[in-house]
């Protein structure tokens, strides 16, 4: 392939990719309505993947920017964020912080370790 075919080729895979992570966190914040939970966990899941990938050495643009990227959003996370401060109070905001940052940080170390 020439260079020019191989930038198509990342670009149609970094739109599939993200079109495929976004629908897995939409599907997934309609089957747990109260939308933080699903965030919590695609985020997770995402933080572990991509421990894996970049542990792997196969950690690319496109799947780790499109696919993990559009399955865990930050912008997500904040709106969820703000949302359990104005319904349970600045307390769980701050579990919910700490505890994503916590998890997160720990699951993609685990991926990275299982990789090596």
């Amino acid at each position: 392939l020439t260079s020019r075919n191989q930038d198509h080729m990342t670009a149609l895979t970094f739109i599939i990719l993200a079109s495929f992570g976004a629908g897995i966190r939409g599907l997934a914040t309609i089957h747990w309505p109260r939308g933080h939970r699903a965030t919590f966990l695609l985020n997770l899941t995402g933080a572990f993947l991509l421990g894996i990938l970049t542990g792997s050495g196969a950690s690319t643009v496109a799947i780790s920017a499109g696919g993990l990227g559009a399955m865990t959003t930050f912008s997500t996370f904040a709106a969820d964020t703000v949302q359990i401060r104005n319904h349970s109070g600045l307390r769980f905001a701050a579990i919910h912080v700490f505890g994503t940052l916590v998890l997160g940080l720990s699951v993609a170390w685990m991926g990275l370790e299982i990789t090596d």
